[in-house]
């Protein structure tokens, strides 16, 4: 692997690995027996090379994990065809991993060996160039401990005359353990119960529990998840609860609005209205409702204000609810009287001539009109077509409608003789004179 170098000892590219004399080395060598080679695996991927497994450890089922191995070239005692020759490249391949849920890739798969490698020690290991295999797990089955090999091969040529193919192998043991893991927060779910009114508001106490749950992993802990009651109006309190699992944390609000109030009516106190007309009066009043929650709320009456309310009591119920759907009904009376008296008409005050010795008789027209009865009957004293005295008479007129209300006023009438006698004389007389004196004539005046 070209440019690797992880935790190797400070002591050059070409390493001992179990620290074997140079005497011993160097007897073998002058007893004219060759050095071998081994293909190393370190399953933790970093160097020196001391052991041949790679734990992954626990993986959840579905989920994947991926180790690095490194693979180096290590001299052993042995036969000069077991060596690998100077300057070669060794390639590294592998075997199909004995479980199908291992996969092995190569990040580099050349080796190169070190110039004066055939001379070296036993025991070293060539970490100037190694090799990198990715080895991949996918967890799958019923949880429980896994294992797998993969068998790597180096293939390359010896250092013989002429050189041959030289072909080293080594396995590596994959373990892992499989496990059912959560990868999901508890749910939780609220659950209300109460008499629920409109809009989400609750029109009595209501009680709060909460369900937390988890499928795949136990509730380690839980805030705020006890059992709580509402018992007080309020325009909305919140409550939270929090859970946590392997999976994770979840939280859940729930905001609780109670309102078991109606609201409170205000209605008028009327005076009673007089009738403008036959079928009573307009009738005006204000009727408002408040609810100590939300404020004011609307109203509605059986009879609206600006209507014509008939003569005598009539009853005005009204209602208002709130958002909650609270409801209050009320009612006032409106009376609509008439105690207004009719309206007199009279002629002013009358002269007539007398036509006797008794006086003359005078007519005249006298009417009264009234807002709910209309026109009403008129008495007059004396009345209409009276003989009237020589001399002024005070003429009383009254008027009363069908609810007793009564008016009178009057004028006068003034009957006066301004005419004088008439005189019925007898024609021109002639009379015989009887003395000197003329003579006595008698006639009727």
């Amino acid at each position: 692997m070209k440019g690797i170098h992880r935790r190797a000892p400070k002591r050059g590219p070409i390493v001992a690995r179990r620290g074997i004399a140079l005497g011993l080395a160097l007897t073998l060598f002058m007893a004219g027996i060759a050095l071998a080679d081994e293909l190393l695996v370190e399953g933790d991927g970093l160097a020196p090379f001391t052991g041949s497994n790679m734990a992954l450890g626990t993986i959840c089922v579905g989920s994947q994990r991926s180790g690095e191995a490194l693979l180096a070239i290590e001299r052993k005692t042995g036969a000069v065809d077991k060596i690998f020759a100077d300057l070669s490249t060794v390639t590294i391949s592998s075997g199909v991993p004995s479980s199908a849920s291992v996969s092995t890739v190569f990040v580099d798969s050349a080796i190169t060996m070190p110039s004066g490698w055939a001379g070296s020690k036993a025991d070293v290991v060539n970490t100037t160039d190694m090799a990198q295999a990715r080895v991949q797990v996918v967890a799958a089955g019923s949880p429980g401990t896994r294992s797998a090999t993969i068998v790597y091969t180096a293939t390359g040529i010896n250092s013989s005359t002429p050189p041959s193919a030289l072909v080293r192998s080594v396995t590596l043991t994959v373990e892992w353990i499989v496990s059912v893991c959560d990868s999901t927060p508890p749910v939780i779910v609220p659950t209300v119960t109460g008499t629920l009114g409109l809009a989400g508001w609750y029109t009595g106490n209501a009680g709060l529990t909460w369900s937390v749950t988890d499928a795949q992993s136990a509730i380690s802990s839980t805030t705020g998840c006890g059992a709580s009651t509402v018992s007080t109006d309020t325009a909305g309190v919140t409550f939270t609860c929090s859970a946590t699992s392997s999976g994770g944390t979840s939280t859940q609000s729930v905001t609780i609005k109670r309102d078991a109030t109606a609201p409170v009516l205000t209605l008028p106190s009327l005076l009673p209205i007089e009738a403008t007309g036959p079928t009573g009066a307009i009738v005006t009043y204000s009727a408002s409702a408040n609810d100590a929650l939300t404020g004011p709320v609307g109203t509605s009456c059986s009879k609206a204000s600006g209507s014509v309310f008939a003569l005598g009591s009539t009853s005005v119920t009204c209602f208002a609810s709130d958002p909650a759907g609270n409801e209050v009904s009320d009612s006032f009376t409106a009376k609509v009287e008439d105690t207004t008296a009719p309206a007199l008409a009279l002629p002013s005050n009358q002269t007539a001539e007398a036509t006797g010795s008794g006086g003359a008789a005078v007519a005249f027209t006298a009417t009264a009109s009234d807002l709910v009865d209309g026109a009403v009957a008129v008495q007059c004293a004396p009345a209409s077509g009276s003989t009237f005295a020589l001399g002024t008479t005070t003429v009383t007129c009254s008027a009363t409608d069908s609810r007793g209300n009564a008016d009178s006023d009057t004028f006068s009438v003034s009957v006066v003789d301004t005419t004088a006698p008439a005189l019925t004389l007898p024609s021109n007389q002639t009379a015989e004179a009887t003395g000197s004196g003329g003579a006595a004539v008698a006639f009727t005046a």
